[in-house]
């Protein structure tokens, strides 16, 4: 607020400095209306004297309690009670029922279930974001294409922009205005140039009623002097109107310069801001290729990381780990819920909830239980194959293929050598081979050694050359009979 007077110093006669007059008493006048309103805006806007009764006084805290204590000007005083006395001071965790024990500063235990702190998420697609879900869990956003508009864009880059863009409209206008100008003071130069010619017309005529009348010879030779000056009045004037007419063009073509540099700059900072759009993309969602390893570093990617860790922690769920072959599976440092995929084939041990000895794919996936047991998240109506001629206790999980060897059986192609699958013996069924032994003459009867041997469908004994025994030496037979008529 200024000072609204200055004192006047009045000085007592015979002194004519400061008199008693117009200007010193309204001086005074004016000083006096100028306080009087001050006075009266002082008061409407003055801070009551009751309403400051109720103003903190000051405040007071005790540390044993917790308790703050506030007095107002008036007296009047309240509290304030923060419990500070009951915050936690130690905190567990059952695993068993998922819950948080929290022990307060006074004794008390308070338990927390954790899973109520668990929001159930729902994507739902906005004006400028459609959502997908896999699936498998897994979530993906994108940009609409051409749902960006000025209110998504940076509030200074937007601002710039439209400064420029106001900038280069102005501008436009202005080179416009100064055309019209331009035109104007042209039209003015060109009507100035006709009055300078009519005004010479005008002299040239006077000059010449000069010469026909003597009596006024004096008169009009002052009016076409008072003429030609007025011409050449006019034809200065014409050519500042000129001047001004070329001004007002280069005018014209200083701001139309300016208006293409605004339009220039607009354009730099609408591209500008497309930089910065896809850059803050970028770094929202990923998937623009303007950032190195943009899409596992952006807002998204880590709210699904943040999500899978709270759904899974929090409800006892499977975290992967990573793939690793059956021999470098870990041993020791393990947490319940890690999960491996097995990039082998390998069979169980007593590490196992199967018991050991069970055969699984390459591929598999095994997780750590809560019990300290590793289990395959694999389901089989079987428990395991093995064939009677494999290794005993170790049974073949998946798709099993077993083979006439697998199970001890004769293959449907024998081999050559006794010890094929299935060759009879005298006491066992079996397969047998055709014999290449020469079929025998007659003689004592006899069962024979081959027993993996079958004789051939057209096999043919020798001839019998000899007869020994009483076959040999008989004349006649025991027993007389007749044969075809022939008697023995």
């Amino acid at each position: 607020m200024n000072k609204c007077y200055y004192r006047i110093v009045w000085e007592n006669y015979p002194s004519d400095k400061t008199p008693l007059n117009e200007q010193n008493l309204n001086k005074i006048d004016v000083a006096v209306n100028e306080m009087d309103n001050r006075i009266i805006s002082l008061d409407s806007t003055k801070f009551d004297k009751s309403e400051a009764q109720l103003l903190v006084k000051y405040i007071e805290y005790d540390e044993s309690t917790g308790i703050f204590k506030i007095t107002h000007y008036n007296g009047a005083s309240y509290t304030i009670d923060t419990l500070l006395e009951k915050l936690a001071v130690n905190f567990d965790y059952d695993y068993q029922t998922q819950k948080l024990i929290v022990e307060l500063s006074h004794g008390e235990v308070k338990y927390v279930d954790l899973s109520a702190l668990i929001t159930q998420y729902e994507f739902v697609d906005s004006g400028t974001i459609v959502y997908t879900v896999y699936p498998d869990g897994r979530v993906t956003s994108a940009v609409k294409e051409g749902s960006i508009e000025e209110r998504h864009l940076r509030p200074n880059y937007l601002a710039d922009i439209k400064v420029e863009v106001a900038k280069a409209e102005a501008s436009k206008n202005a080179a416009a205005t100064s055309e019209l100008n331009a035109k104007s003071s042209e039209n003015a130069a060109k009507a100035s140039q006709t009055a300078a010619k009519t005004s010479e017309t005008n002299a040239a005529t006077s000059a010449a009623n000069a010469e026909s009348s003597a009596t006024t010879a004096t008169s009009k030779a002052t009016a076409a002097a008072n003429s030609a000056a007025a011409a050449k009045t006019s034809e200065t004037n014409a050519k500042t109107s000129e001047t001004a007419a070329a001004s007002s063009k280069t005018a014209a073509a200083t701001s139309a310069t300016s208006a293409a540099t605004s339009e220039t700059t607009a354009t730099t900072k609408a591209t500008e801001a497309s930089t910065y759009a896809d850059k803050s993309k970028s770094y929202a969602v990923g998937g623009t290729g303007k950032r190195e390893g943009e899409d596992t570093d952006n807002a998204q990617y880590y709210a699904m990381q943040a999500a899978t860790l709270v759904n899974t922690v929090g409800t006892g769920g499977l975290i992967p780990m990573g793939t690793v072959t059956f021999k470098n599976l870990p041993t020791s440092d393990i947490k319940s819920g890690w999960m491996y995929n097995i990039s082998d084939a390998f069979d169980s041990d007593s590490r196992f909830k199967d018991g050991g000895s069970l055969s699984y794919p390459m591929g598999s996936n095994v997780y750590y239980t809560a019990d300290g047991m590793w289990d395959v998240l694999s389901g089989n109506g079987v428990s395991g194959i093995r064939g009677d001629a494999e290794k005993s206790g170790v049974y073949r999980l998946g798709n099993v293929t077993l083979t006439a060897a697998n199970i001890g059986a004769a293959p449907t192609s024998h081999a050559s050598t006794a010890t094929t699958y299935g060759v009879s013996t005298a006491a066992n069924y079996g397969h047998a081979m055709a014999s290449s032994t020469t079929p025998k003459e007659n003689g004592t009867a006899a069962i024979g050694t081959e027993t993996a041997k079958f004789a051939r469908g057209d096999h043919v004994h020798p001839l019998q050359t000899s007869v020994s025994g009483n076959a040999g030496t008989a004349t006649k037979l025991a027993t007389a009979r007749t044969i075809d008529g022939v008697s023995f």
